[in-house]
């Protein structure tokens, strides 16, 4: 058996404490995405608005709100989440593929995602593409600063999957 010095045991615990605070944050960012897709489906806006940061982004290739008041507006805009037939119908999926980098308090997350509509028993794809989020831990909690979507086929899809660095 090998002994270790205090020092080395010190800083394999360290080490070991890192790890699995990595783990845990990395498990709370995928929480979180299941979240803002469950929020999103069943018409709960302020539950979902509660996951963004006070300057929060969500950037489509449609369109661009920034901050919690753009945000409230899209997420309760009668043309697209509050129009008729569109809760209880739809299903936001984020790809099994998620990658994420942590650096400290900043996050960035890159994956697929389809959003699924049904009418009449009959599901379609309303947006097919990838996603790169980032999150911010505020107050001891990850939230979302910025979700940037392009749809497949748009020029920008390619290099919106691009992970590189928080």
């Amino acid at each position: 058996m090998v002994m270790m010095t205090d020092e080395a045991l010190l800083a394999r615990l360290d080490a070991l404490e890192a790890r699995v605070r990595e783990l845990e944050d990395e498990r709370e960012i995928r929480s979180l995405l299941g979240w803002y897709a469950y929020y999103a489906d069943g018409m709960h806006d302020d539950q979902w608005l509660d996951l963004w940061t006070e300057d929060g982004v969500y950037d489509l290739s449609i369109g661009r709100w920034e901050g919690k008041a753009r945000l409230r507006a899209f997420i309760t805009d009668p043309a697209v989440h509050h129009k008729p037939g569109f809760y209880g119908h739809t299903l936001h999926l984020q790809g099994p593929n998620l990658v994420v980098a942590i650096d400290g308090d900043e996050a960035v997350a890159t994956g697929y995602n389809v959003l699924l509509h049904e009418t009449a028993n009959v599901p379609s794809a309303l947006r097919i593409g990838g996603n790169r989020w980032r999150f911010r831990r505020v107050d001891g909690r990850w939230l979302m600063a910025e979700r940037r979507h392009r749809s497949v086929g748009e020029p920008e899809f390619a290099s919106n999957l691009t992970h590189g660095t928080v």
